[in-house]
């Protein structure tokens, strides 16, 4: 089995964890660095698990959710009045809501989205090993399917 990783770095985005405790209830900005590992038991003509240059729509569904955007819980009790301020105020922000905007659920999300890219991009040769969130230098959260091909 081979595997590769790609790692994007930089992505800016802020979040907030509504049932935290503490200070993480507060919006908050993070640098965002994911890796995904790949993996295929063949590789391509160019003796390649994925030619890294392939892998546009994954860089671009990272920018769309993920560059100067707000990250939401889609049960966050201030999502509305949030959606509301934006709605009037276009400028003021992106909202993103996910199932769960912490590290965990940020990785479940974009693993949903390139695992399903990448099968279709090589017609299931390759398949997606892990998404690994790091919200910073110290801390991440990590995904992977149980369906280990």
């Amino acid at each position: 089995m081979y595997t590769i990783t790609k790692r994007y770095t930089n992505l800016k985005a802020a979040h907030r964890q509504w049932k935290h405790p503490g200070h993480c209830a507060g919006i908050h900005g993070e640098n965002w660095t994911i890796d995904f590992t790949f993996k295929s038991d063949t590789l391509d003509n160019q003796n390649f698990v994925i030619d890294f240059g392939n892998l546009g729509a994954l860089k671009k569904f990272l920018e769309d959710n993920f560059d100067h955007t707000l990250l939401l819980d889609k049960d966050d009790p201030c999502l509305p009045d949030l959606q509301l301020l934006v709605f009037r105020y276009p400028t003021m922000a992106k909202i993103v809501p996910l199932a769960s905007a912490s590290a965990e659920g940020i990785a479940k999300f974009v693993f949903d989205f390139a695992s399903d890219f990448i099968h279709a991009k090589t017609n299931g040769r390759v398949f997606l090993a892990r998404v690994e969130v790091y919200e910073d230098e110290k801390n991440s959260a990590s995904y992977f399917s149980a369906y280990n091909p």
